[in-house]
Protein backbone atom coordinates (compact mmCIF):
# COMPACT_ATOMS: atom_id res chain seq x y z
CA UNK A 1 0.00 0.00 0.00
CA UNK A 2 1.34 3.31 -1.03
CA UNK A 3 0.25 6.83 0.42
CA UNK A 4 -0.08 9.02 -2.80
CA UNK A 5 -2.12 9.75 -5.17
CA UNK A 6 -2.64 7.76 -8.63
CA UNK A 7 -0.23 9.58 -10.66
CA UNK A 8 3.20 7.64 -11.45
CA UNK A 9 5.43 10.14 -9.63
CA UNK A 10 3.69 10.84 -7.03
CA UNK A 11 3.95 6.96 -6.06
CA UNK A 12 7.33 6.74 -7.27
CA UNK A 13 8.19 9.61 -4.66
CA UNK A 14 6.23 8.13 -2.10
CA UNK A 15 8.10 4.89 -2.05
CA UNK A 16 11.44 6.84 -2.61
CA UNK A 17 10.40 9.05 0.75
CA UNK A 18 9.07 5.34 2.74
CA UNK A 19 5.46 6.43 2.46
CA UNK A 20 4.48 3.04 1.93
CA UNK A 21 3.80 -0.39 4.19
CA UNK A 22 3.31 -4.45 3.44
CA UNK A 23 0.28 -5.80 4.12
CA UNK A 24 -1.23 -9.74 3.51
CA UNK A 25 -4.98 -8.15 4.08
CA UNK A 26 -4.71 -5.63 7.09
CA UNK A 27 -5.61 -2.09 5.46
CA UNK A 28 -4.25 0.81 7.62
CA UNK A 29 -5.16 4.44 7.38
CA UNK A 30 -2.12 5.82 9.35
CA UNK A 31 1.41 4.18 9.54
CA UNK A 32 3.69 7.53 9.54
CA UNK A 33 6.08 9.76 12.00
CA UNK A 34 4.12 12.44 13.49
CA UNK A 35 6.70 14.72 15.50
CA UNK A 36 8.90 12.54 17.13
CA UNK A 37 6.29 9.41 17.08
CA UNK A 38 5.66 6.77 15.01
CA UNK A 39 1.42 6.59 14.70
CA UNK A 40 0.15 3.77 13.74
CA UNK A 41 -3.82 3.14 13.22
CA UNK A 42 -5.77 0.18 11.69
CA UNK A 43 -8.60 0.86 9.57
CA UNK A 44 -11.96 0.59 11.49
CA UNK A 45 -14.99 -1.34 10.37
CA UNK A 46 -14.22 -5.27 11.25
CA UNK A 47 -14.88 -7.08 14.17
CA UNK A 48 -11.19 -8.42 14.62
CA UNK A 49 -8.49 -7.89 16.85
CA UNK A 50 -5.63 -6.56 16.56
CA UNK A 51 -1.64 -6.23 17.88
CA UNK A 52 0.52 -3.97 17.09
CA UNK A 53 3.99 -5.00 17.83
CA UNK A 54 6.83 -2.08 17.70
CA UNK A 55 10.52 -3.20 16.99
CA UNK A 56 13.30 -0.97 17.86
CA UNK A 57 16.81 -1.51 16.94
CA UNK A 58 15.70 -5.26 15.87
CA UNK A 59 13.95 -5.84 19.33
CA UNK A 60 10.48 -6.18 19.69
CA UNK A 61 9.96 -3.45 22.58
CA UNK A 62 6.52 -3.09 23.09
CA UNK A 63 2.77 -4.62 21.71
CA UNK A 64 -0.29 -2.61 22.15
CA UNK A 65 -3.72 -4.50 21.83
CA UNK A 66 -6.23 -2.86 20.02
CA UNK A 67 -6.52 -0.51 16.03
CA UNK A 68 -4.23 2.42 17.46
CA UNK A 69 -0.85 2.70 19.34
CA UNK A 70 1.96 4.98 19.00
CA UNK A 71 5.44 4.98 20.29
CA UNK A 72 8.13 7.58 20.48
CA UNK A 73 11.62 7.44 18.15
CA UNK A 74 14.61 6.36 19.47
CA UNK A 75 17.43 8.99 19.87
CA UNK A 76 19.52 6.32 17.61
CA UNK A 77 18.40 3.66 15.23
CA UNK A 78 14.55 3.46 14.10
CA UNK A 79 12.05 1.63 15.32
CA UNK A 80 9.04 0.07 13.04
CA UNK A 81 5.47 -1.27 13.95
CA UNK A 82 3.84 -5.14 12.49
CA UNK A 83 0.09 -5.05 12.69
CA UNK A 84 -1.38 -8.71 13.44
CA UNK A 85 -4.67 -9.73 12.66
CA UNK A 86 -6.53 -12.45 14.63
CA UNK A 87 -6.47 -14.42 12.10
CA UNK A 88 -2.90 -14.40 11.36
CA UNK A 89 -2.69 -11.62 8.56
CA UNK A 90 -0.69 -8.69 8.88
CA UNK A 91 0.42 -5.54 8.30
CA UNK A 92 4.60 -4.55 7.68
CA UNK A 93 5.25 -0.64 8.54
CA UNK A 94 9.01 1.06 7.14
CA UNK A 95 11.40 1.99 9.87
CA UNK A 96 10.82 5.87 11.25
CA UNK A 97 13.71 7.85 12.09
CA UNK A 98 14.61 11.18 14.40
Amino acid sequence: MVRARRDPQAILAALAAGRFYSSTGVTLTRAERVGDELVVEVEPGTTNRYAITFIENSKVVETVIGRNAKRALPWAGYVRAVVTRDDGKQAWVQPARR
